[in-house]
């Protein structure tokens, strides 16, 4: 299992990737069964975004397999808020695992897993939180679609759009410019340092560890 920075050198991450391949595991030098490489959207402590392209050509030349926790970045990336797969116009299927949070962009609580059905189904039949915790109450569910539908703009207004989603190419000009207008307005002073900030809702729910291990 390899976690990458948000800023990581693709160099070292290959390497990484490589020795791992070579030499196996560290005492027994058997061959991992599976790789799997795990990033953030976005690093809500640093306000970095992944490099999800070149992880990308990384994970298919070693054969690894890529979880992408959009905590952060669903809701808030793209042209439609639909996250970092989005902002990069990636393929969704060149990602094995997303997971996110309801708690933030939807100001509500709760989580998901996203990925190929088989896996969703091995989820729904294995993991702790379909097995012992409760449904997600029906107010809850009608506020994260209703958040969705408004991000998509699928509610009929243009409030999602009109939110500011970071786009590819519009970051920064156009939205450091209207949060330095919004900053200036309120008379607040403001030491820019990062080039991308998420701005929670609630935090009001955690997510259930999971064990994929025997899904591969």
């Amino acid at each position: 299992m390899l976690a990458a920075k948000p800023l990581i050198d693709m160099q070292s991450l290959e390497k990484l990737l490589r020795d791992a391949v070579i030499y196996g595991q560290p005492r027994t030098r058997r061959a991992w069964k599976k790789i799997l490489i795990l990033v953030e959207g976005i690093y809500s402590m640093e306000g970095s975004i992944v490099r999800l392209p070149q992880i990308v050509a990384l994970k298919k030349k070693y054969k690894a397999y890529l979880y992408v926790d959009e905590a952060h970045s669903i809701g808030s990336l793209g042209p439609t808020g639909r996250g970092v797969m989005e902002f990069f116009a990636m393929d969704p299927r060149d990602i094995d695992v997303f997971m996110g949070t309801f708690t933030k962009s939807f100001g509500a609580s709760g989580g998901y897993i996203a990925g190929r059905k088989d896996l969703v189904d091995y989820l729904r039949a294995h993991s702790h939180s379909a097995a012992y915790a409760t449904s997600m109450s029906p107010p809850i569910a009608e506020q994260i679609i209703r958040a969705m539908k408004l991000i998509m703009g699928l509610d009929g207004t243009t409030q999602g759009s009109d939110s500011g989603f970071c786009e590819l190419e519009a970051w920064p000009s156009q939205h450091l410019a209207s949060t330095v207008t919004m900053v200036e307005r309120k008379n607040i002073s403001l030491e820019v340092t990062y080039h991308l900030a998420y701005h929670p809702l609630a935090k009001t729910s955690h997510m259930a560890h999971l064990n994929l291990g025997k899904w591969w």
